[in-house]
This record gives C-alpha cells, sequence and structure tokens, in this order.
C-alpha cells in the first residue's frame, strides 16, 4: 500500500520510479556515515551538586512518601 493509500499501484511501478517517488518525498539524502569515520567517546562528567533552589529532603519525603 502506497502512502497516499492507492491499493494496487505499486505493482506497476519499476525501480526508479521508486527511487523518483522516494526522492521527491523525502529530499536529497546526507552521505552516508561509515563506522569507520566515527570515534566513540565517553561522558566524563561528574555529577552536578543539587541546585540550591531544588527541593529540600523533607519536600521529597511527603511528595514521594518516604519517611
Amino acid at each position: 500500500m502506497r502512502f497516499n493509500d492507492e491499493m494496487g499501484k505499486d505493482d506497476n511501478l519499476t525501480t526508479s520510479d521508486l527511487e523518483q517517488e522516494r526522492r521527491e518525498r523525502f529530499g536529497r539524502l546526507p552521505a552516508r556515515v561509515l563506522p569507520s569515520d566515527t570515534a566513540e567517546t565517553v561522558d566524563t562528567r561528574t555529577v552536578q551538586d543539587r541546585p540550591s533552589d531544588a527541593m529540600s529532603p523533607v519536600q521529597v519525603a511527603a511528595i514521594t512518601g518516604g519517611g
């Protein structure tokens, strides 16, 4: 089924017709990124302290039902 809900229409489409339709719908795709072109990174940021305007432990306990 096509996206425009016309059943049976894709039976007669050639590969080049499908490619043209895909280009019209999505536009030009960016260049492919190969795994060898990427670099794995690790997040090394430290956990930040709680901001001063955050809830107090008493408020957190009241909301979560903790004690």
